[in-house]
């Protein structure tokens, strides 16, 4: 896996479990096994790692649920298997609104 795509990995497993503010470069770049410095080479500042880590993200929940939708199922199914997904996600991992407003003063 590419460094960026590890470091992506990393940081958007610790804005979620942690919020955006107990969250430091240095934490993401010693579970991500590079250096502070790797990580800026990537991402110009933390807002910055934060955004691609919550776009990156959000295209991995899309595509997943686009996968779901092409699947050779009547409607009802394609749609209870994507809300059984959704409902399975734990709580600590799913809400996005307060992860979201805990930044919003921060992030334009």
């Amino acid at each position: 896996m590419p460094t960026s795509d590890r470091i992506l990995q990393v940081a958007s497993a610790l804005f979620i479990e942690q919020g955006y503010e107990a969250v430091g470069t240095d934490e993401v770049a010693k579970k991500t096994g590079v250096t502070k410095a790797m990580v800026y080479y990537y991402f110009s500042s933390k807002a910055g790692l934060f955004t691609a880590a919550m776009v990156r993200l959000m295209e991995n929940i899309r595509n997943r649920t686009e996968e779901m939708l092409r699947r050779d199922l009547p409607l009802y199914d394609k749609l209870l298997s994507v809300a059984v997904a959704r409902l399975s996600i734990p709580r600590s991992r799913n809400d996005f609104q307060s992860i979201l407003r805990s930044v919003q003063s921060i992030l334009s």
